[in-house]
């Protein structure tokens, strides 16, 4: 596996959205997303992929694995999340996507949250109910501001 360097996104002041274009997951194998945020709103927020301008949370799906502590929890969602986090709290991800064989663009996304003691791990697979190239996707959070100063996007293409 090789993976070339798509782009580069530093953020520097305090946004809600990140938008990648010029992808083709028809050509390339795949992408490995890697994003690491700071949550510098006073509410909790989700930070959650589209695909191709569908912001409608109705066509993707996501499986939650949550562990912190002892507390092992999950759930099956119609959203598409990435990562959570606390009001002030940062975290990253790394975010795998693929498309099934049948063209169902797909996502594997692993996140750790928090630091020290208050480490929490989180586990997401969305499955997106459009069949399709990804051409462009958008990370955004939930929460107006929600994606800090000095938060990065990094996107790879696999060959």
């Amino acid at each position: 596996m090789v993976t070339i360097s798509v782009r580069e996104v530093t953020v520097t002041s305090d946004v809600s959205t990140i938008d990648i274009d010029g992808l083709d997951l028809d050509t390339d194998k795949g992408y490995l997303l890697i994003f690491k945020t700071k949550n510098p709103t006073g509410s909790d927020t989700a930070y959650r992929i589209f695909f191709n301008g569908d912001y409608n949370e109705a066509n993707y799906y996501t499986q939650d694995l949550f562990v912190g502590a002892t507390t092992v929890a999950g759930a099956r969602v119609n959203r598409s999340q990435i990562l959570y986090l606390r009001s002030g709290r940062e975290g990253f991800c790394k975010v795998w996507i693929m498309r099934s064989i049948d063209g169902y663009p797909q996502v594997i996304a692993q996140g750790i949250r928090h630091r020290g003691d208050g480490i929490e791990q989180m586990s997401d697979t969305i499955a997106r109910s459009v069949a399709g190239n990804v051409t462009t996707l958008r990370i955004s959070s939930a929460v107006a501001g929600a994606i800090g100063a000095g938060s990065k996007l990094l996107v790879y293409k696999v060959t």
